[in-house]
């Protein structure tokens, strides 16, 4: 069970070695044009350009510091990565999400989304409800993730905690029954 990009990562592993993966339960997921340019800009581009004057100038920002802060190893792990290292890996994310902006969700490409759909059970959800939220974590992608896994996969569009938390309870007890009976 994943959130937004927690979901894209979950989904892209998935995709690369299914036997991981027993089952998927994707929530609020990111697609579209707004997500793709909004999302790497947020999350990669902007900290590259900060990454450019050095690992110790990436850790002084807000979003880095406050890991740091919480964790001694996420500064340690970064203080020993060569900002030119750093900047490709912001980059090639950033790209990423641009270059996957015409899919179903960014970086889940409908044709990984198919052949997940054939072979694991998957569970869509947008706890956002009907609308489009904040253009990003929107229920039209949520339905083309779900149209692209095919008819195996269950979806659920509410605001309503009563109508989505147990149908994904259900969902993980569905998954763990025939994990456990395998």
């Amino acid at each position: 069970v994943r959130l937004s990009s927690g979901g894209r990562l979950l989904g892209r592993l998935a995709a690369r070695r299914p036997d991981l993966a027993c089952g998927l339960a994707l929530m609020i997921l990111t697609g579209g044009p707004a997500a793709a340019d909004g999302i790497g800009r947020q999350y990669y581009t902007r900290h590259a350009g900060v990454a450019r004057g050095g690992m110790d100038a990436l850790l002084a920002q807000g979003f880095y510091a406050e890991r740091a802060a919480a964790n001694e190893r996420v500064a340690e792990t970064l203080r020993a990565m060569p900002p030119p290292a750093f900047l490709a890996a912001m980059e090639a994310s950033a790209r990423l999400l641009s270059d996957s902006r015409a899919e179903p969700a960014l970086g889940l490409p409908a044709a990984d989304l198919r052949r997940l759909g054939n072979t694991l059970p998957i569970f869509v959800c947008n706890y956002f409800g009907d609308g489009e939220h904040d253009g990003m974590h929107t229920a039209s992608t949520s339905r083309a993730v779900a149209a692209a896994a095919g008819a195996s996969c269950e979806l659920v569009i509410s605001k309503d905690v009563q109508v989505w938390l147990p149908a994904l309870a259900a969902f993980v007890g569905r998954v763990s029954a025939e994990v456990l009976a395998a």
